[in-house]
């Protein structure tokens, strides 16, 4: 059932694994294309968060490695875009 929820999330994209300051600053004005656009970061998200799932020492190597990554989202915020006025 796991495996099925993990393909599920992936497959939407599940834009809630982004901080809301992120997704104003850059996908606000068209969701649905962020979220087609990073579908690879958004299952590498998924897979790290799912490590909670499994027993630490199991675990500790790839979390090590999701910590040190470059990762936009992980290590820095997001410059943000010019917002046009209302």
């Amino acid at each position: 059932m796991r495996r099925r929820l993990t393909a599920r999330v992936k497959g939407m994209p599940d834009l809630s694994l982004y901080p809301e300051s992120y997704l104003v600053d850059q996908a606000f004005e068209n969701p649905v294309s962020f979220g087609q656009s990073h579908k690879q970061e958004i299952a590498r998200l998924v897979d790290v968060a799912d490590l909670s799932l499994i027993p630490m020492a199991k675990a500790k190597s790839r979390l090590e490695a999701a910590l040190a990554s470059s990762d936009s989202v992980s290590t820095k915020p997001a410059a943000p875009k010019p917002r046009q006025p209302i």
